[in-house]
């Protein structure tokens, strides 16, 4: 910047002084001797070599910026070129995010529905099959009944246990080799609803498969979310039989 200011004073200056030499030579003719027109002309030519040659210079150096200026903005192209990029590689990370989240709940919802049919038949004859328990004061009146309720309360037990480990598991990162939350959680869930639909009343299956609750997200596998909330929700109810199936003291 400041060469450049530089430059254009210097030619500036020649410029001047070419004038003054002119204007000098028109109104004072030098003919008195021959070595004041050398003089004279020596001044023309190094003012004009000078001039020329600031000219060149100046020439060079607005050429050299603008290939600098070139080769920023195809800098800055590239750089908006990779931001491009980087921008729709997050959206497609979004995107795949996004369709194994609603893959996940497909599966679990189609879990549910598979077990549907199945649940309504079985509340038919479950109740056919279930007799009436006569309590006084709201205990059992036979041991018959205390143990059938203390054998339900040591099965749902261990389903709940089953229930926290599946859930310590699915929220394991990276997953144990081999483990599939989904597929785990399946098998508990089929063979829990087949246990209430055999050893305990009608009431508790439709309770069972209804049973909901705040869904929240978890540190864990993104794609584990939705069942770990499954996994709560059946947990609470289960809780609630047990509870359910202990006699009042």
């Amino acid at each position: 910047m400041v060469l450049d200011i530089a430059l254009s004073a210097s030619l500036a200056v020649c410029t001047i002084v070419m004038a003054y030499l002119g204007v000098h030579v028109t109104l004072h003719p030098p003919n008195e001797s021959a070595r004041a027109r050398k003089l004279y002309k020596a001044g023309f030519v190094i003012c004009g070599v000078c001039s020329v040659g600031l000219v060149i210079w100046q020439g060079v150096r607005g050429r050299d910026a603008q290939v600098a200026s070139a080769h920023r903005i195809d800098a800055l192209q590239d750089d908006v070129r990779a931001a491009k990029i980087e921008t729709q590689n997050a959206r497609h990370d979004v995107e795949r995010e996004s369709t194994r989240r609603g893959q996940a709940e497909k599966d679990l919802a189609i879990i549910v529905q598979a077990t549907g049919k199945s649940t309504r038949e079985g509340v038919a004859e479950d109740f056919k099959k279930t007799s009436i328990e006569v309590k006084v004061n709201g205990q059992p009146t036979d041991e018959a009944t205390i143990k059938r309720q203390r054998d339900i309360r040591n099965r749902l037990g261990q389903f709940l246990a089953e229930d926290n480990t599946l859930k310590s598991k699915c929220l394991e990162a990276p997953a144990e080799a081999g483990f599939s939350c989904l597929k785990a959680l399946t098998d508990w869930y089929n063979r829990i609803k087949a246990y209430i639909g055999s050893a305990m009343e009608v009431s508790y299956l439709p309770r069972f498969d209804a049973a909901t609750g705040l869904s929240l997200n978890y540190t864990g596998p993104s794609e584990n979310n939705n069942s770990i909330n499954f996994l709560t929700f059946k947990a609470a109810i289960l809780q609630e039989f047990i509870k359910e199936n202990t006699p009042a003291h």
